[in-house]
C-alpha cells in the first residue's frame, strides 16, 4: 500500500536521511530525498530496512542491535550504533519514532539517520561497497588524504586502483589542483625524462601536476631513469630537463602495482618510499557482498534519467561469478546488459563468460569438455595480460612459439 502524499511530503521536509518502515514485515514504505542522496537513487520501497542501507543481512547477524526491535519494545527508541554505509564504516545515530493512526495503531516506524561525525569534514566517496574489506580500504585512504606523502595502491587489474587514488586526491589539501595519470609502461627509455620533465618549450607531466598529484599506473613497468627522476622530486621537489634547465615542482606522488616484488623495493629508494604507505585492494571475488551495491550503482548510473534498476535474481547471478576482471569487468557486463534491457536489468540480459563462473563449474548441465576450458583460458590470458608475450609464456610454462600456436588454434575453436 503506497504512503499517503501528505506523509511523503512531510518525510521530504526532513533534512536528515529518513525512511518509513512497516512494523509487520520490516519493509521500506518510503524514503526521503536526503536518504536517496546519501545511499543512492534506487527503488527502496519494498526492500527490507537493512537492504536499504546496503547491508548483507539483518543487524543481529552482524552482531548489532536491531533499532526496530528495541523501538517496538519501548515505543520510542534512540539507538547509537555502527553501521556499514555504502562508502565506509560510518558510526550513525539511529532514531526510531512511531507514526500512529488516530486510534493509536502504529502504521510505520520513522527511522532517521545522523552521522556522528557530521562535525568533521566528510570523506567524499570514491566507490561503493559494504564489506569489511572495502571499509578498511576506505579508512586507509582517508588517512592518506590527511597526509601529504607518497603512497602505493596494490591490487589486481580492474579493482579500481586509479579510482581509489583519485579519491585520495579529491579529499586532500591538493584537491583544487590537477590529478595527472600516466602509465608506467610509457616511462621507459629516453622518453621518460622528456615525458616527465618536458622541454624548454613544452611542459612535462610534472609541471602539469604542479600543486596537485601525479599517479603512475603499474609503476613496476617504469624505467630506472623514471624512478630516479621521481625520487629526486620526492626528496627535494626538483629535477632537471633534458636540456639541463632546472625544474622545481610541488607534486604529491602516488602509484599502483599489481604486485611489487620485495627485491625491487629493497633496491630502489623511491619504490621503498611508496611501499611504506601501501594500501591493498582485495579482488572482487573475495568480497562478493560488494557486488550488490556496485551493481545497483553501475546500473543506476548508466542511464539515471530512466531510473534503471536490477532484479535480485540478476544480482544473485552476478554473485556466483568470480570476476577475474574485477570492478571493470562488472561495469562492462552491466553496460552491455543495459543495452538490451528496458528499465530493469534481469538475469536474461546478463552474459557472463562461462570459463570463470562458479555457477558454471558447479552445475552439471553446464559441464563442457576440458579442452574448451583450455581454449577459453588461453584466449582470456592473451587478451588480459599486459606484459610481453615471452613473460606470459613463462607464466604458462610453455614456449613463446607454442603460445602463439595455441592461441591461434583456441580462437578458431571458440
Amino acid at each position: 500500500m503506497p504512503v499517503a502524499a501528505e506523509i511523503a511530503s512531510m518525510l521530504d521536509a526532513l533534512d536528515a536521511p529518513a525512511m518509513l518502515i512497516r512494523p509487520d514485515d520490516m519493509t521500506v514504505a518510503a524514503v526521503n530525498d536526503a536518504f536517496a542522496q546519501a545511499y543512492g537513487r534506487f527503488r527502496f520501497e519494498g526492500k527490507r530496512c537493512w537492504e536499504a542501507l546496503h547491508r548483507a543481512g539483518p543487524c543481529p547477524k552482524s552482531g548489532l542491535p536491531c533499532p526496530l526491535a528495541q523501538a517496538d519494545k519501548v515505543g520510542v527508541s534512540c539507538v547509537e550504533q555502527t553501521l556499514f554505509s555504502s562508502a565506509r564504516v560510518t558510526e550513525l545515530a539511529v532514531t526510531m519514532r512511531p507514526v500512529r493512526s488516530a486510534d493509536g495503531k502504529t502504521l510505520y516506524w520513522l527511522e532517521t539517520l545522523r552521522s556522528k561525525t557530521d562535525d568533521a569534514e566528510p570523506f567524499r566517496r570514491g566507490t561503493v561497497g559494504v564489506s569489511r574489506a572495502h571499509a578498511e580500504v576506505m579508512h586507509a585512504l582517508e588517512r592518506l588524504a590527511s597526509e601529504d606523502v607518497p603512497y602505493l595502491i596494490v591490487g589486481e587489474a580492474g579493482v579500481g586502483k586509479e579510482l581509489y587514488a583519485r579519491t585520495v586526491h579529491e579529499n586532500s589539501a591538493r584537491a583544487s589542483r590537477p590529478f595527472v595519470v600516466v602509465a608506467g609502461s610509457c616511462l621507459t627509455g629516453s622518453a621518460a625524462q622528456t615525458l616527465l620533465c618536458g622541454t624548454e618549450n613544452a611542459a612535462g607531466l610534472l609541471e602539469r601536476a604542479d600543486g596537485g598529484s601525479l599517479f603512475v599506473d603499474d609503476i613496476e613497468r617504469a624505467s630506472p631513469v623514471a624512478l630516479e627522476i621521481l625520487e629526486a622530486v620526492r626528496i627535494g621537489g626538483c629535477t632537471s630537463r633534458r636540456d639541463g634547465t632546472r625544474l622545481e615542482v610541488s607534486v604529491r606522488l602516488s602509484a599502483s602495482a599489481r604486485r611489487l616484488p620485495q627485491e625491487l623495493t629493497t633496491e630502489n629508494s623511491f619504490l621503498s618510499a611508496l611501499a611504506s604507505r601501501e594500501v591493498f585492494v582485495p579482488p572482487l571475488r573475495e568480497r562478493k557482498e560488494d557486488i550488490a551495491p556496485l551493481a545497483k550503482f553501475f546500473v543506476g548510473g548508466i542511464a539515471p534519467v530512466h531510473s534503471r534498476t536490477i532484479t535480485n535474481e540478476a544480482i544473485e547471478m552476478l554473485q556466483r561469478y568470480d570476476w577475474p576482471g574485477n570492478m571493470r569487468e562488472l561495469k562492462n557486463v552491466l553496460s552491455a546488459a543495459a543495452q538490451g534491457a528496458d528499465r530493469t536489468v534481469t538475469s536474461a540480459n546478463l552474459t557472463l563468460p562461462a570459463a570463470h563462473s562458479s555457477a558454471f563449474l558447479g552445475e552439471d548441465e553446464d559441464i563442457v569438455p576440458l579442452a574448451d576450458i583450455k581454449n577459453r583460458y588461453l584466449v582470456w590470458a592473451v587478451e588480459t595480460f599486459r606484459g610481453p608475450r615471452s613473460e606470459l609464456a613463462a607464466k604458462l610454462g610453455i614456449s613463446e612459439r607454442t603460445l602463439y600456436r595455441l592461441h591461434a588454434q583456441s580462437k578458431s575453436r571458440i
